[in-house]
């Protein structure tokens, strides 16, 4: 009699273990799915805000860096390259007349020594 009620209590526990395991997988694969589904749209929505808000963000800072760049080019040659030619030139002119004015004064130290 208690061989037989033992018999039975595991019969009950296993076939409650067998339901417990298939909703338990049933589950499991429910959350997987949402799992899945919500990871897609996050790459899509990642995606999209790539393409929708940084490239073009992208594209107009590429273009200012462009722009600079030309605007620096501009300076350099129109500006900054003829003031230096001319600052060199001065300096050319200055060294040459203080040589033939004798006032070359470059080696001597100051203070007789």
């Amino acid at each position: 009699m208690v061989l037989s009620a033992l018999t039975s209590v595991r019969d009950v526990v296993l076939v409650v273990w067998g339901v417990l395991s298939i909703v338990l997988l049933a589950a499991l694969l429910v959350v997987t799915i949402v799992l899945g589904v919500t990871i897609k749209r996050l790459v899509e929505s990642v995606n999209r805000t790539l393409h929708e808000g940084v490239m073009p963000m992208l594209e107009s800072a590429k273009e200012t860096v462009d722009t600079v760049s030309g605007t620096t080019r501009y300076v350099s040659d129109a500006l900054v390259n003829p003031i230096i030619r001319a600052s060199a030139a001065l300096a050319g002119a200055r060294r040459f007349t203080s040589s033939l004015l004798g006032f070359g004064g470059r080696g001597k130290k100051k203070g007789g020594r």
